[in-house]
């Protein structure tokens, strides 16, 4: 099963037709697509190697000075999060689901004219800003 699930207890002794569910690691769901485990004779089998898949985003990203982004809610791991910033202000960087969370790879939407002059300014104080919901 690897590292990415765990087997609950019912499973160590399992009996020949009974089934298992599995439990899987922070930031992983099961895969709808995988059935549960069954024991034949003996072993555990699936039709897949793993039952556990990287976990979607359920919620939308909140970014200051952008529009809304409730489209980017139940999307899958990996998705980016096209983020349209608010007038006035320019994208830089941008938004992914990453195992069940958004992370923002950058500042995302900072005022026009401050990418000039990101290596003088706080940077922290702009990251600040940015709220992401898991």
């Amino acid at each position: 099963v690897g590292s990415l699930a765990t087997w609950p207890s019912p499973c160590v002794n399992g009996l020949h037709g009974e089934s298992c569910e599995v439990s899987c690691a922070s930031g992983y769901m099961r895969d709808p697509s995988v059935a549960s485990y069954m024991c034949e004779a003996g072993e555990w089998t699936a039709p897949s190697t793993s039952p556990c898949v990287e976990s979607s985003c359920a919620k939308a990203p909140v970014v200051s000075n952008a529009a809304a982004l409730q489209a980017c809610a139940n999307r899958p791991h990996g998705y980016e999060c096209p983020v349209r910033c608010n007038p006035g202000y320019t994208q830089l960087g941008s938004v992914r689901c990453n195992k069940g969370s958004y992370l923002a790879s950058g500042l995302v939407c900072i005022p026009q004219g401050l990418d000039e002059e990101l290596q003088t300014e706080s940077v922290d104080a702009i990251r600040a800003q940015i709220l992401f919901v898991k």
